[in-house]
């Protein structure tokens, strides 16, 4: 383990703490030979680190952010199968393109340009 830097060290402890990819993905990406992770997973200053993650990701809520991602992006096929289907209702095709739009991030742009005013009418009676 001493052959990887602190800052892969912190990182591939943060992904462990997030438990999103599978022990062989996590070798994989960080060019670890087959069963170091399990390895790094009993070292005591490697575990500390992950607990450390998990309290942040705890806190911040990143898990929940990134499940919520990832299920997003399974289903986006599926919202894009009922907006071309002809025989979907008209509510449920206008409901799952918003949802679509909002998920591409289409018109975020032009909703924050700042181009909106305001009219104050004081009435003195």
């Amino acid at each position: 383990m001493s052959a990887i830097t602190t800052e892969v060290l912190q990182t591939i402890a943060f992904e462990a703490a997030l438990q999103y990819h599978p022990p062989d993905e996590i070798e994989l990406r960080y060019n670890l030979p087959t069963g170091t992770f399990e390895q790094m997973l009993d070292e005591p200053r490697f575990s500390a680190m992950v607990a450390a993650a998990r309290r942040e990701i705890d806190e911040t809520g990143a898990q929940t952010r990134l499940v919520a991602k990832r299920l997003t992006a399974q289903l986006v096929p599926e919202i894009a199968r009922i907006v071309s289907d002809p025989r979907a209702a008209h509510r449920d095709r206008i409901d799952a393109f918003k949802a679509l739009a909002t998920v591409a991030g289409v018109n975020k742009d032009e909703a924050n340009t700042g181009n909106a005013f305001a009219i104050q009418i004081n009435l003195n009676q």
